[in-house]
């Protein structure tokens, strides 16, 4: 389960996870790691919902990301965010909506051995086309740490916008089929005040025990002809 740490906490615990500073990684302007958005263009209906994805990869050991996802809120609602804890399991900054900048920021490290290395996604975004148009969506301040102990910044790949057009037709949202009213008639059930004496209670149930087995109409609530232990639930379910 992710938990919601400060930052120095954050390298604190990493750097103590770490033990004895494992062999620093040799970085150089050359980009080792990416942050990107995917996809890069789509075209959706007005009223439609789209996934956006921030994707990482690395080719060396990492163990700490951090970025801004921004867009134009008069395009877009934010539907739900999901975030990836196999990746990242510890969240200095759960992703959250930022109606005034209309952006979503995140913060997030791993405590896994060894770190971060390969591909995968770590946020997901499900927005709500509306208003037509084109927009585009940019990933702000993108920094992945290098798992070296020190966390330096390891060189990112620069991150493309992704191109959203909104299409003018409305989304269709089928309506539900019409079912024709039917009018079903109950059959008439006996009173649940089985003795008559002016209270429905555990008398009751008394009575219908001493004439379980019999045909009495009055014991039958069932409607089967017969007085059985089915009555019983059925006069507990008419009581309820």
């Amino acid at each position: 389960m992710p938990y919601l740490v400060s930052i120095r906490t954050l390298l604190l615990a990493i750097v103590a996870l770490t033990g004895t500073l494992v062999a620093t990684v040799a970085l150089n302007d050359r980009a080792v790691a990416e942050m990107r958005i995917e996809p890069n263009i789509v075209t959706i209906g007005l009223g439609e919902t789209t996934d956006v994805r921030v994707m990482v990869r690395s080719d060396v050991p990492v163990n700490a990301f951090t970025g801004e996802l921004i867009f134009a809120s008069d395009r877009f609602t934010v539907e739900n965010i999901s975030y990836n804890t196999s990746i990242a399991n510890l969240w200095v900054e759960e992703p959250w909506y930022n109606r005034a900048k209309n952006s979503i920021y995140f913060a997030s490290g791993t405590t896994e051995p060894g770190g971060f290395t390969g591909e995968g996604e770590l946020l997901r975004v499900t927005l709500r086309a509306r208003t037509p148009g084109d927009t585009t969506l940019t990933l702000h301040g993108a920094r992945i740490m290098a798992h070296d102990g020190l966390g330096n910044d390891v060189p990112l790949a620069t991150p493309l916008d992704a191109l959203f057009t909104v299409d003018t037709t409305e989304y269709a949202i089928p309506l539900p089929k019409h079912e024709p009213n039917f009018v079903s008639i109950l059959p008439l059930v006996p009173p649940i005040d089985v003795n008559s004496d002016g209270a429905v209670n555990f008398q009751d149930v008394s009575v219908l025990l001493l004439n379980i087995g019999g045909t009495e109409v009055a014991y039958d609530f069932t409607g089967d002809g017969r007085v059985t232990w089915d009555d019983i639930v059925a006069w507990q379910r008419l009581r309820e």
